[in-house]
């Protein structure tokens, strides 16, 4: 699970913006924030089928899996087994705008932002000034909060 852990921050979870185009298909926005969470860690802990309340799913892939509120329709995890070597060890994208952190939207407390690498940005294939307007943006937040723009692998 250290993979998953903030580099900066021990008691911290891995989050990013992506702008992968699959993503985009999945979520129906332009880029979505996500943590990398074990599914074990959340509370309550959702179950490995990800159904739990009006969470419904639909399967994308062999590999990925969506879950989404079955009211709304609001996009909550992302389970990609590539993630998932064994049902006790899964790490769900979760959709960090569902999060309730009283520190904000954010989460700051719960995650570490890492900032869009040069090579994503490269494959950003709609609006290319808004993406980078918020990309920009978010680097700028991350040298003003952490002193630097972090970079880390999303695996």
């Amino acid at each position: 699970m250290s993979r998953f852990v903030a580099p900066g921050d021990p008691n911290k979870w891995k989050a990013y913006l992506d702008f992968d185009k699959e993503t985009r298909r999945l979520a129906s926005v332009l880029f979505m924030p996500w943590a990398l969470i074990p599914r074990t860690s959340l509370e309550p802990e959702v179950p490995s089928d990800l159904l739990i309340g009006t969470m419904k799913t639909y399967k994308a892939s062999d590999k990925i899996t969506k879950g989404f509120c079955g009211r709304c329709g609001a996009v909550m995890f992302i389970k990609n087994k590539d993630r998932s070597p064994s049902e006790q060890s899964e790490v769900l994208n979760v959709a960090v705008g569902n999060f309730r952190a009283p520190e904000g939207a954010k989460a700051t407390n719960w995650v570490q932002w890492r900032s869009v690498p040069e090579r994503e940005k490269e494959q950003i294939g709609f609006d290319s000034q808004f993406a980078n307007d918020i990309i920009e943006g978010q680097k700028a937040w991350a040298v003003e909060q952490y002193g630097k723009a972090l970079e880390f692998d999303i695996i």
